[in-house]
C-alpha cells in the first residue's frame, strides 16, 4: 500500500551513493508509490549520488507513482545527482517506461542528469538506452525524456561525446512534452534535439 502524507519524501529503488567502481543491472524496478503531496517529493527508480565509476545497465524501470505530488520532477526514472570529481556513469541498456499523473504542477524526467561545465565532474555516458515518459503533466509541469539540470553556458561539457543510440519518446510532442529540457531549451521533438545548438 502507499501512505498518504502532507510530507515530501524521497524515495529511490536503488541508490548508488559512494563506491568505486559499483555495477547495478538485470534489476526489475516497478511498485514504487506514494500519495505524499510535498512541493519536493521525489520518486526514483534509480539514483546515483556519487561514486567514482558507476555502470548501470540491463534493468527495466516502470511502475513509479507520485500521484498527489506537487513537484515538478516528482518522478525520474534513472537519477543522476552526483557531483563526483573525476566521476563516470555510464548508463546502458536501461529500458524506463514512466506513466501515471500527480498534484498541481506535477512533472517528470525519464532520465535525470546533473549538468556541469567541468567534462570529467559526473560524466555521463549514455548509450543503447530506451526512455519513455507517458506521464500526464499538469501546472508548470513538463514530462521530459531527457532532462538536465542547467542550461548555464559550456554546462553540456560532462555529457560524453560516446553517447549514442538512445531512444527517447515523452508521449505527443507539445510545450508540455518534451524530448529534451534544461530549464531554458525545451525541446519537443528528436530532429529538433539532434539539430539543436543549446546555450549549455
Amino acid at each position: 500500500g502507499a501512505a498518504t502524507s502532507t510530507a515530501s519524501p524521497v524515495i529511490r529503488g536503488i541508490g548508488i551513493l559512494g563506491g568505486t567502481s559499483t555495477n547495478a543491472y538485470k534489476n526489475k524496478i516497478y511498485g514504487i508509490t506514494t500519495l505524499a503531496t510535498g512541493a519536493t517529493t521525489l520518486v526514483s527508480g534509480i539514483t546515483i549520488s556519487a561514486g567514482t565509476t558507476n555502470t548501470v545497465y540491463n534493468n527495466l524501470i516502470g511502475d513509479l507513482n507520485a500521484s498527489a505530488a506537487t513537484n515538478t520532477d516528482a518522478i525520474r526514472g534513472i537519477n543522476i545527482t552526483s557531483t563526483t570529481t573525476s566521476s563516470t556513469n555510464n548508463i546502458y541498456y536501461n529500458t524506463v517506461n514512466i506513466s501515471g499523473s500527480g498534484g498541481t504542477n506535477f512533472g517528470s524526467s525519464g532520465i535525470f542528469h546533473t549538468a556541469s561545465a567541468t567534462a570529467t565532474t559526473a560524466t555521463l555516458n549514455l548509450r543503447n538506452n530506451i526512455i519513455v515518459n507517458n506521464t500526464t503533466p499538469n501546472g508548470t509541469g513538463l514530462a521530459v525524456a531527457y532532462r538536465r539540470s542547467s542550461a548555464a553556458a559550456g554546462t553540456l561539457a560532462n555529457y560524453a561525446a560516446t553517447s549514442n543510440n538512445n531512444d527517447f519518446y515523452a508521449g505527443t510532442p507539445s510545450a508540455t512534452n518534451l524530448i529534451y529540457s534544461d530549464g531554458t531549451n525545451n525541446v519537443q521533438t528528436i530532429a529538433a534535439y539532434k539539430a539543436g545548438v543549446f546555450t549549455a
